[in-house]
């Protein structure tokens, strides 16, 4: 079974679970993403139970897509957006890195915790680059790791254990440079903690009991460097960091043949299903994306800054900002 399968296997068979959770049915987060939608025609990239769709209905748009991979995610949105009568939100099935959708079709593209489940961030971005109008608005949220390379190797040991659909965490810096490769300019980041409660952590995803053995040998064993950072409790619940990033899309696409606004032919993202040949700026295999000035740095032992109206640091139980799928 690949890792896209795997990932949509393991979420359908859990998608009521992220529905119930307040951990991802609350959050600063979801009222910036309300704030944002106006009148657009958005995109809910990698949706999960749909938060990030209910919120950008809530604020207005005039057409959602929440699109995932997992059929009986789309389900879940589906039944409770004709609950909330949000009649705006439709579902599509797919993949980050195929979007099936014209060129320029979005004002807005959100993505609520999903990145790290994803097989190829660049190549998803590239997508995005090209379903975007010309200066659209892309936002994405997810679970980043520290920069400190003792705390990003104990964060992506302890998301694996947990959830074997997860490829990766990235920092901050990566993300700033994954961005820039794709052509996007971050106009505004934001950070803050998000605290896990450890029992309803690997219940929520179905954790089987071997791995949640180990996922407690592994806390146990951490060195005082991560328990510290992590604020790691006696019951092993404990807190990540979670950041924000809006992005603008360039104001045009690069010219061909002297054409203002149109794409080369046969350039990468410049059609549905491009998405499997590799984007510019696309990482080398097995590399992780690169440091660019001007990204927010972790210093070790530091917290990222939270966002407006989130609760103090390391509040254990908080239930702001929910991942797909922490």
């Amino acid at each position: 079974m690949d890792q896209q399968t795997q990932s949509a296997t393991q979420f359908g068979a859990n998608a009521a679970n992220y529905l119930s959770s307040p951990v991802h049915a609350s959050g600063a987060d979801l009222t910036r993403l309300a704030a944002l939608a106006g009148q657009s025609r958005s995109l809910d990239l990698g949706c999960g139970a749909g938060h990030a769709s209910f919120a950008l209905a809530r604020g207005g748009a005039r057409e959602v897509i929440a699109y995932d991979p997992s059929a009986e995610m789309l389900a879940v949105v589906a039944r409770e957006a004709a609950a909330r009568g949000s009649s705006c939100i439709v579902t599509r099935q797919g993949a980050a890195e195929s979007l099936p959708f014209e060129d320029r079709s979005f004002d807005l593209i959100a993505t609520r915790f999903s990145a790290h489940h994803w097989v190829s961030v660049p190549r998803a971005l590239a997508e995005c680059a090209r379903v975007l109008r010309p200066g659209g608005r892309l936002v994405v949220i997810d679970v980043v790791a520290p920069e400190t390379p003792l705390l990003d190797t104990a964060l992506q040991v302890i998301e694996f254990l947990r959830d074997a659909s997860h490829v990766r965490d990235y920092r901050c810096t990566e993300w700033a440079g994954m961005l820039r490769a794709a052509g996007f300019a971050v106009a505004a980041e934001s950070g803050w903690k998000l605290p896990m409660d450890f029992p309803s952590w690997i219940a929520r995803i179905g954790t089987p009991p071997a791995r949640v053995d180990a996922l407690r040998a592994v806390f146990a064993a951490l060195p005082s460097e991560a328990t510290d950072y992590f604020a790691v409790d006696a019951g092993f619940s404990f807190a990540i960091d979670a950041a924000s990033f809006e992005c603008q899309a360039p104001p045009a696409a690069r010219p061909a043949n002297g054409a203002p606004g149109v794409a080369p032919k046969g350039a990468p993202g410049s059609a549905p299903g491009d998405a499997n040949k590799a984007a510019p700026g696309d990482a080398p295999k097995g590399a992780r994306g690169d440091a660019t000035t001007g990204a927010r740095r972790d210093t070790h032992g530091d917290a990222p800054a939270e966002a407006p109206g989130d609760a103090p640091k390391g509040a254990p139980g908080d239930a702001r900002g929910g991942a797909r799928k922490p």
